[in-house]
């Protein structure tokens, strides 16, 4: 048999779409995997705007509390090694989506840019 003491205690949820920095001891669900409401917990914390699961647990008298999903971690700005390569390559994107009115991909090679300007431009010299 469990014991009353079990049975009475809170259990919080939280729905969150973060992927890190969670908290020790804390339940966590993904809102976009979200079906139906859990039964046992008897309060729930919503990270973001998600109406839909917000009224599912107050339609069945749990205690909901909405707050701003937490800031994702900026990405480290990093000084380029070589601002001048940086410029370059730049300017072979913005030349090639100029000659050809189709921008290039951002993982295209910066050698592979060369070579498609020099193409394109080949009949200019």
């Amino acid at each position: 048999m469990v014991p009353p003491s079990v049975l009475e205690s809170d259990m919080e949820l939280t729905y969150s779409a973060r992927k890190t920095g969670f908290e020790k001891g804390k339940r966590y669900r993904n809102p976009k995997l979200f079906r139906e409401i859990e039964r046992s917990a008897t309060s729930v914390v919503i990270e973001g705007d998600y109406p839909n699961i917000a009224k599912a647990y107050e339609d069945a008298k749990v205690s909901v509390k909405v707050v701003a999903a937490p800031k994702k971690a900026k990405a480290s700005s990093k000084q380029s090694k070589n601002p001048e390569a940086d410029e370059r390559r730049e300017f072979l994107l913005n030349e090639i989506e100029r000659l050809t009115e189709t921008r290039p991909g951002t993982n295209t090679k910066t050698e592979t840019l060369e070579k498609q300007y020099a193409e394109l431009t080949k009949d200019q010299e």
